[in-house]
């Protein structure tokens, strides 16, 4: 959820634990672009400037795997009803990471770290 500062019942802002609970501290707003969504999580913005994102030989992969990752976080807490939202995200996801109609090659370098890929394709 959105987290407010101060005042009666706010919530406690914890710090993340792990990339998942990070991609959680960025709201999916529908007027804005994934990058200004991601700008406006402080928490994102902090991880975004470490060393192993900066880098400039892994960096911009392991940046657009964290913005897949926020996609994904965003479309597991949006309600079922929300039909139009879904949409939205959905398309987001296949014009930023999977543009290449022509020889379907993801923009996100995804990994098959337990070499499934044969058997996926053998199903």
């Amino acid at each position: 959820g959105i987290i407010q500062m101060g005042g009666f019942g706010s919530k406690k802002m914890l710090t993340p634990r792990d990339i998942y609970e990070l991609a959680e501290t960025v709201e999916l707003a529908q007027d804005l672009e994934l990058d200004e969504c991601v700008h406006r999580s402080p928490w994102a913005q902090t991880f975004l400037k470490t060393p192993k994102m900066l880098d400039p030989i892994g960096g911009p992969d392991r940046r657009e795997l964290f913005f897949y990752v926020i996609c994904c976080s965003a479309l597991s807490r949006t309600p079922a009803s929300e039909k139009d939202t879904t949409r939205k995200i959905l398309m987001l996801m296949r014009d930023r990471f999977f543009a290449d109609a022509e020889f379907w090659q993801a923009s996100v370098a995804f990994m098959d770290i337990h070499n499934l890929q044969d058997e996926i394709f053998r199903l």
